[in-house]
């Protein structure tokens, strides 16, 4: 089976709001980096890097079937959309895409969960939870 290299989560907020987008990449390597794309004009990104052990990642990232993913179909143009940008061991990519809704597929809540457990976030990320 093969296996996540890396992981990237990118939030996008449809609307102002003082954050556009949001981004979350998990590394294979234990390395967690939380980017924050302001608003164009309110200034420069942030940037949080966090160092977790490499078996906590791995052990994360390989308790999800992502393939298998349902695909969340449902749009609200005033909502949250998501990309979810996932590289194999073997270079192979998968993604998906969608808008966040109240009623997101389980192993998306799943995520969540896992991913609030592994990482003490500074700023509260934007998840399919939200």
């Amino acid at each position: 089976m093969k296996k996540v290299k890396i992981l990237k989560l990118d939030v996008q907020k449809n609307g102002i709001d003082q954050y556009e987008k949001q981004s979350i990449e998990i590394s294979r390597n234990g390395l967690i980096t939380h980017l924050l794309y302001p608003f164009a004009v309110m200034g420069t990104l942030k940037k949080y890097e966090f160092q977790v052990e490499r078996e906590e990642t791995e052990n994360f990232l390989d308790s999800f079937d992502f393939e298998n993913w349902k695909n969340v179909d449902a749009k609200s143009y005033d909502s949250f959309s998501f990309n979810l940008s996932i590289k194999f061991d073997d270079d192979s990519y998968l993604k998906k895409e969608g808008y966040i809704n109240l009623s997101m597929p389980e192993e998306y809540v799943n995520f969540d969960e896992k991913i609030l457990d592994l990482v003490m976030f500074i700023e509260k990320p934007w998840l399919f939870t939200k």
